[in-house]
């Protein structure tokens, strides 16, 4: 069952694109072309937030949570995420589109396979250049469960153990992504992204008694797809 949301494009978009880091090699040359995209971006009404590295993920279908895995290894391909925000959708669409690095197939060069795409933030959060550790979800309710049911049960509760850690929660949730390069995402899957300031309070968050029985409780509502994303400030100069 689908649900379906109204994009609300007052508190601005994201931008998001996801390609292998190689090592910290495609980093390099990824840093490099935001750095020489900045004028574009400013021109379309946005600005470069950081190039964030993957530190975590996770796949829970069903009543399974399988490890993909945790505070990733040598086994799994390393991956980074660029962030943008732009004023909405329009803007950070005609600013990929329009950037001669970026619209490459291939970028970052010389065989990239890079994955965008963009999404409105629900709200505003507070300290927002503090905030550099990106938890983010592609959630899929089971047949049967009500969306209300499910914010009751699980969103609500999970929320308030997100603000007593610092966190931003849910300043995405949404179903109204638009897909820029290869990535595709159902009607009936719901997107969200929790803002933390560092990674330490994510850690603790996740940690936390209360967050055990609640991870059991979504278990039992919906498939997710779990990723952490957290902003080096390094390659970012």
């Amino acid at each position: 069952m689908a649900h379906y949301y109204t994009p609300n494009e007052e508190h601005g978009a994201y931008l998001f694109a996801r390609f292998p880091s190689r090592g910290g090699t495609d980093v390099a040359v990824v840093s490099q072309s935001c750095v020489l995209n900045k004028k574009s971006a400013e021109i379309q009404r946005g600005r470069f937030l950081g190039i964030a590295r993957k530190i975590y993920g996770k796949y829970t279908h069903g009543d399974h949570a399988t490890p993909r895995y945790a505070k990733v290894n040598q086994y799994e391909p390393e991956m980074a995420l660029i962030v943008y925000l732009f004023e909405n959708q329009k803007y950070a669409r005609l600013f990929f589109n329009s950037d001669k690095r970026f619209k490459q197939p291939d970028f970052p060069p010389p065989s990239g396979m890079c994955e965008a795409w963009s999404v409105c933030r629900y709200y505003t959060p507070d300290y927002r250049d503090d905030n550099r550790t990106f938890m983010m979800s592609e959630v899929q309710l089971q047949e049967g469960v009500r969306q209300e049911e499910y914010r009751e049960r699980y969103c609500t509760p999970f929320a308030q153990l997100l603000l007593d850690y610092d966190a931003h929660p849910y300043v995405v949730q949404a179903n109204t992504v638009e897909d820029l390069r290869r990535y595709y995402l159902g009607a009936d899957t719901i997107l969200t992204v929790h803002v933390f300031p560092t990674p330490e309070e994510l850690w603790k968050c996740i940690e936390d008694d209360r967050y055990i029985p609640l991870k059991a409780v979504h278990a039992t509502m919906a498939s997710e797809n779990l990723s952490v994303f957290t902003i080096d400030p390094k390659p970012c100069r």
